[in-house]
């Protein structure tokens, strides 16, 4: 089929001729039904806004048919760029995310620690305190005793 495509568009020297370019790149009625094709796409859009679609539609011509052509190509490279651009920039916000996420953990876990630490630290404070309390405990007492009885045999001393 090919062949037969190609034959119409060679000139006498059996080279290319000039007839090969963009239309007919794009309209190319013996592999695609352009026509099938628009009245498909014309009878959803009518349906879409609510108009009768047993109507008579008008065959597209070749100049439209390029211009179609061209139109979803560029249609179809613009969305395909913002597509990838989205995809790449919802990759880039996840990772940062995640960098964010291991950062705030690794903050929680060093708060964790130092929270561990300290309550360590005020358990030996209270019982450092605690031991302070009964060293200072007994030796109040102790000295209130010793003093007494260092009075006592003070006065038995001076009354001897």
């Amino acid at each position: 089929m090919s062949n037969k495509w190609f034959s119409r568009y060679k000139d006498s020297s059996g080279r290319a001729g000039v007839g090969i370019n963009f239309a007919t790149l794009f309209v190319i009625k013996e592999n695609f039904d352009t026509q099938a094709n628009h009245r498909f796409g014309t009878n959803v859009q009518r349906r879409i806004y609510g108009h009768a679609t047993d109507v008579a539609i008008r065959p597209l011509n070749e100049e439209k048919a390029v211009q179609a052509a061209a139109d979803l190509l560029g249609e179809l490279f613009v969305f395909s760029v913002a597509g990838v651009a989205v995809i790449c920039e919802m990759q880039n916000r996840s990772r940062a995310e995640a960098r964010k996420e291991e950062l705030r953990r690794k903050e929680l876990e060093a708060m964790k620690q130092r929270d561990q630490e300290l309550g360590r630290e005020v358990e030996l404070l209270k019982h450092r305190i605690a031991t302070l309390e009964q060293v200072t405990k007994d030796q109040s007492i102790g000295g209130i005793l010793n003093f007494k009885r260092a009075s006592s045999t003070g006065n038995k001393a001076m009354m001897a």
